[in-house]
């Protein structure tokens, strides 16, 4: 799903906005952004946007990785990346989803089936893996 035409100005202001905390890492990691999230898509066309070029109007270096949205359902993998699966300490994962309380009780009601469903999506405790993607060379 596009984001509003309304919105090309604020994408701007963002990609403006996160450039400077671009510049000097040389990895960054953005939402894939696939479904109906608004703010997620307009979030990783900002953040692609300020990546386009530095102050300096030059390419910038920074490799750029992707990951699906947990809870939600997760879309098939996008065609044209490539897909990078590490370990995971699972956790360390459970322990920062849960500060998202807000969702974990609109979506979950509580932290115990939140952390199930995390666990099936990641593959803990056995072996709890974090995926992501990074667009292929072209």
């Amino acid at each position: 799903r596009a984001p509003h035409p309304a919105d090309a100005a604020l994408t701007v202001r963002l990609a403006g906005l996160l450039g400077p905390l671009v510049e000097d890492h040389d990895e960054v990691l953005l939402p894939l952004a696939v479904r109906t999230h608004a703010d997620h898509l307009l979030v990783r066309e900002a953040a692609e946007l300020a990546l386009e070029s530095g102050a300096d109007g030059a390419p910038r270096p920074v490799r750029t990785r992707y990951y699906r949205e947990f809870p939600y359902a997760p879309p098939p993998p996008p065609g044209g990346y490539r897909e990078r699966a590490e370990p995971a300490d699972f956790s360390d994962w459970l322990r920062g989803a849960l500060m998202y309380e807000s969702q974990v009780r609109g979506m979950f009601r509580d932290a115990r089936p939140f952390a199930r469903v995390l666990a099936r999506r990641t593959g803990a405790p056995r072996r709890c893996t974090w995926t992501s993607w990074e667009r292929d060379a072209a």
